[in-house]
């Protein structure tokens, strides 16, 4: 498990560009804190192949809708009323909170299509949102696997460092491009956590 500067870094560039939904990044962070402890631990107790088996089909057909979706990224958010939108936010930050801890690769993504898709935030505060709550989770996880003695912090370091200067390069690149270089991204990204699970598995 890495230190997670570099999304902390990502964040505060965000936060700059107003591209932050404070109430969604609030709520649904809480509920990741209550979740990805509880995904850790369950990481440690069963074998994370059956969860492979899910993303194996999950994965895939994620990356057909952004395809075909038309109005993907749009910019007019359509948030809505508060109770629905403190629930989802609980529902949305506990679930994936649970899936960063057990597993973590593609969180950042499946949580920002959520808020986009599910919350009606715009793609950009949809990126800088999933930061504040990816981080949160992260800090979690990572606290869960540090006391049971499973990190290795020489390695996690290093790539702290390269992490920073690509976290800061990204979203730089989606504040100024927006779902131009956002979209891409994704498919890329499921592409190669598909590629990647499916390597592991066969």
């Amino acid at each position: 498990m890495l230190f997670r500067s570099g999304t902390f870094t990502a964040s505060l560039r965000f936060i700059k560009g107003h591209q932050v939904n404070f109430k969604v990044a609030a709520v649904a962070s809480v509920a990741a804190l209550i979740g990805s402890p509880l995904g850790a631990k369950l990481a440690m107790a069963i074998d994370e192949k059956y969860l492979r088996y899910v993303l194996l089909i999950a994965v895939p057909i994620i990356a057909v809708m952004i395809l075909r979706k038309k109005d993907f990224g749009q910019e007019i958010e359509h948030e809505p009323p508060i109770l629905k939108s403190v629930l989802l936010s609980i529902a949305i930050g506990f679930s994936l909170g649970m899936y960063d801890g057990f597993f973590g690769p593609g969180m950042g993504t499946f949580l920002t299509l959520l808020l986009n898709s599910v919350l009606g935030l715009s793609i950009l505060r949809s990126c800088g949102t999933t930061k504040i709550v990816n981080l949160s989770s992260n800090v979690a996880a990572l606290v869960t696997y540090a006391l049971s003695g499973n990190v290795w912090f020489q390695i996690g370091i290093q790539c702290t460092i390269f992490s920073i200067l690509g976290n800061w390069v990204g979203a730089g690149l989606a504040l100024k491009k927006g779902v131009k270089i956002v979209r891409p991204i994704m498919i890329v990204t499921m592409t190669l956590l598909l590629i990647k699970i499916a390597t592991e598995m066969f």
